[in-house]
């Protein structure tokens, strides 16, 4: 399931299996696309960098920078395992962002300080000071955000058992869908999971 992926952030990153030049596909905002496989990498978006591109990654390296006004979203994946996606988005509050889970009314983002890595497998994981160290707040945070809004909207890092507060801050953001907040005050389980179930979100219309 979705949600054990994001488990897999709070799992100390070996250096062996870090990657930090993938493949990609660039939407940018003009409605173009800029694919990079093959011979061609990005590299994995970070903070709030510009994106890189490199032609030719192994050989005469010939760079292309992207602003991040100019970019709608990122699609990478480790060339050996071309099946596994990870889309990013740039977020002018606190940077790149990975898209953790994405329906046609919200989005959850989730934002790694110093950046992120594929592994071949295919799975994601986040970039720290240490793998010994415990991530805090700053490292890894969850956001929401409606289809139509344009600001990201803050719930706390990743890693702890969601709480009263954090499911109240959750009910505040969606109060849309009162049925839906009722099974997220019910929710005792890793916030990781507790944010899986806004693939269920359906705003009202009245």
């Amino acid at each position: 399931m979705k949600h054990l992926c994001l488990l897999l952030l709070l799992l100390a990153v070996s250096p062996a299996a870090a990657i930090s030049l993938v493949e990609a596909t660039v939407y940018l905002k003009n409605g173009t696309t800029e694919t990079y496989r093959d011979a061609d990498r990005i590299e994995l978006p970070c903070g709030g960098k510009p994106l890189k591109g490199l032609r030719d990654a192994f050989g005469k390296r010939r760079k292309i920078t992207y602003r991040l006004d100019e970019i709608d979203s990122v699609v990478c994946w480790h060339p050996r395992s071309p099946e596994r996606r990870h889309k990013f988005r740039p977020s002018t509050e606190v940077g790149w962002c990975w898209v953790y889970l994405e329906t046609p009314h919200i989005g959850v983002h989730i934002y790694a300080r110093r950046g992120y890595t594929i592994h071949t497998n295919g799975g994601i994981s986040p970039l720290k000071a240490s793998q010994w160290w415990g991530l805090s707040s700053t490292e890894v945070g969850i956001y929401l955000l409606k289809t139509g809004d344009t600001e990201l909207y803050a719930l706390g890092e990743a890693g702890r058992r969601s709480q009263d507060a954090f499911r109240e801050r959750i009910c505040r953001y969606i109060a849309d869908d009162p049925a839906l907040c009722e099974r997220i005050r019910a929710s005792d389980a890793l916030r990781s999971k507790t944010v899986v179930l806004l693939r269920d979100y359906r705003p009202s219309t009245h």
